[in-house]
């Protein structure tokens, strides 16, 4: 009976006599005294790796133990540190003659490969030049590309060759202490020669070179790229604010807006403006910035930038200042007629925005006077009718309204809305602004013309007519002849 321990060698576990772990203890021991300390650990770790592939072929159903005899046949495979040495250029001085060579076996040289290895493998395996195995696999291309077919599966199924014995094997060499340090010393020397042979300074040169280059590069793409998104965009934008402005009632109608979000007293010119500058501006500095990419020598960009996003927070403003949503009290006109010029006013009105519209129906207007007889011609400028985007028509007093309701006098009849001048409007200062919505028509009698706005009165036809507010803020007759 013979006392055994549990080594791990190689990643494997290994249950071996007590005499024949002392020797092999020994052994590793004498070869990391015959290797130079920077190959030492990459030289033992491959030689344990080969140590424990001889001793996992020892291992069998009737036999789990490794004995002395199976250390002794492994350092007779892979040599004694004594049985030779190194020069200084890497030949080997034998003092044995002692040698194992392996089964050749198929691996991927990773050292030498242009894509996986693959070809540089099967020239080891067969012993052929690299070049003729390309080749074939080049021709084999042009047979419905069987070449590319078959190298990607070789490349799957092939495994690599990372350790140094694996490198061996695949080169048909023998795996010994010789030929593992001999080739990890090839691999440093190379290295280190490839490290003492560089040229730092143009090493550094060449990498300083070919940053400015990529960022160069990289600047005109994103140059190029910011041009041909804000072309885009301005020609996008153009073409969105020119459907706005041919399609506002359409669109108002669509969206199904609110009454008095949009303040009639406001000419829709400003409207316009303040969207196509809210949507073309960004563009503008886009370009901008574009060319300052591609040209860094540019002066005043930046300053031209700058002034671009202010006037682009300014037609933010003016749209919000435009869009009252239902408060257009504060607004007054300066001229008579639609395309009037518009003030702000900051005088606070007491008066609710119930107590300023004195109706409100989605039926057609009719406008006439309560006592033609006591009216005067003296009297102009009197009554105004505007468009209106809003769905329902509605009437305004002037700036300074009181809680008047004897001013005019209303009748909602099945099919239309009638609308009655007293005289009280006509003594009174405050005018009057009917808002007809566009597409509604409004009845006006031949005795109401000469109280009407200068504007309004150009559309007029004599006698009593109906007409119907435009697309183009115009009243047009709908019975005349």
């Amino acid at each position: 009976m013979n006392r055994t321990l549990t080594i791990n060698i190689g990643g494997l576990v290994f249950h071996i006599e007590e005499q024949a772990f002392q020797q092999l203890d020994q052994y590793i021991k004498a070869i990391r005294r015959s290797i130079a300390i920077e190959e030492q650990e990459e030289v033992v770790q491959d030689i344990e790796l080969r140590i424990a592939e001889i001793f996992n072929s020892k291992i069998t159903t009737t036999k789990q133990v490794i004995t002395s005899e199976d250390v002794e046949e492994v350092i007779r495979i892979m040599g004694r540190p004594e049985d030779y040495s190194l020069d200084d250029d890497g030949s080997a001085q034998h003092y044995t003659e002692q040698t194992y060579y392996r089964e050749k076996k198929l691996f991927r040289d990773t050292d030498s490969r242009i894509l996986g290895g693959v070809l540089s493998g099967l020239a080891h395996y067969f012993k052929i030049d690299t070049v003729w195995v390309r080749l074939i696999f080049l021709f084999l291309v042009f047979f419905y590309g069987t070449g590319i077919l078959l190298y990607f599966v070789l490349w799957i199924i092939i495994p690599s060759a990372k350790t140094t014995s694996e490198k061996l094997d695949m080169m048909g060499e023998p795996v010994n202490i010789e030929t593992i340090e001999r080739k990890i010393k090839e691999g440093v020397d190379y290295t280190t020669n490839k490290i003492n042979s560089m040229d730092y300074d143009k090493f550094k040169t060449q990498t300083q070179r070919a940053t400015n280059q990529g960022a160069k590069v990289m600047r005109y793409i994103f140059g190029i790229g910011f041009i041909v998104v804000a072309v885009v965009g301005m020609l996008i934008s153009f073409f969105i604010n020119l459907m706005i402005i041919v399609n506002t009632s359409f669109i108002v109608n669509q969206l199904d807006l609110p009454d008095l979000l949009i303040d009639p007293n406001i000419p829709r010119w400003i409207l316009h403006t303040c969207l196509s500058l809210i949507m073309f501006l960004p563009f503008i500095i886009m370009l901008l910035l574009g060319l300052k990419l591609l040209y860094t020598n540019m002066k005043y960009i930046w300053i031209t930038a700058i002034a671009i996003f202010v006037l682009w927070i300014g037609s933010l403003i003016g749209l919000s200042v435009t869009i009252i949503n239902g408060d257009a009290d504060h607004f007054i006109r300066n001229k008579t007629g639609y395309g009037y010029t518009v003030t702000y006013s900051t005088k606070k009105q007491d008066d609710t925005a119930e107590d300023l519209t004195y109706f409100s129906t989605n039926k057609d207007l009719v406008l006439q006077l309560k006592n033609p007889s006591t009216a005067t011609d003296s009297i102009n400028n009197k009554i105004e009718i505007v468009p209106s985007y809003q769905d329902n028509a509605y009437a305004r007093f002037g700036t300074e309204v009181k809680s008047e309701t004897n001013l005019i006098e209303t009748v909602e009849e099945d099919a239309q809305f009638v609308i009655t001048l007293t005289e009280e409007l006509f003594n009174s200062d405050q005018p009057m602004t009917v808002y007809l919505p566009i597409g509604k028509k409004i009845f006006i009698k031949e005795e109401v013309q000469p109280y009407l706005f200068q504007s309004s009165q150009k559309d007029m036809k004599a006698g009593d007519h109906w007409y119907l507010m435009q697309d183009n803020f115009s009243l047009t007759c709908t019975d005349c002849n």
